[in-house]
């Protein structure tokens, strides 16, 4: 096992740990020990890469929640692929508003088709539209004409928030 899944089976432990316990500050410290320590693994890209394609490949046996973390620890223009078919699976186990923060932070014009159609999926959990409005940052840092094309859609979304997002970065453009 690598130094990152060792981190990931660590911080995972300890985290099932203090749920179990209802330890609400046991479980932040768990995760900010994780950030702290992800944050001084040197080149873990690869490793990262790896986890994320046996997530797409559906053999993913870490946490994908703590990967992504580790990815926009490390964000890097080669886990584009792995995050477009992760938005692509529509998965209710992939939170796309961490890869959409994640592909915000390495913008790709190969990540505007997903997160395109991203862009009006509509989450239970999330009832001020956050994922959407992220998918709309991100294509904006990405400033091609599909990312605007996609950003432009956004204006007839049914969500207002999203409505008022999409006109705020088109008038940037």
């Amino acid at each position: 096992m690598s130094q990152l899944t060792d981190l990931i089976a660590q911080c995972d432990a300890e985290s099932r740990e203090a749920n179990a316990r209802s330890d609400r500050a046991a479980l932040l410290k768990a995760l900010e020990d994780y950030r702290r320590s992800v944050g001084r693994l040197n080149d873990c890209s690869d490793d990262i890469k790896k986890e994320l394609g046996a997530w797409v490949r559906g053999v993913g046996r870490v946490s994908i929640d703590l990967l992504l973390i580790s990815a926009a620890i490390h964000a890097d223009l080669r886990f584009i692929d792995e995050l477009c078919e992760l938005l692509a699976m529509k998965s209710p186990e992939v939170p796309d508003e961490m890869i959409a923060d994640i592909l915000y932070k390495i913008p790709s014009p190969k990540a505007v088709p997903w997160l395109a159609e991203a862009l009006f999926r509509k989450h239970d959990y999330d009832v001020y539209d956050e994922c959407n409005v992220k998918c709309l940052e991100a294509l904006y840092a990405i400033r091609t004409p599909d990312a605007l094309d996609a950003v432009e859609s956004a204006i007839t979304s049914s969500s207002e928030r999203v409505r008022e997002r999409a006109r705020e970065l088109c008038a940037k453009w």
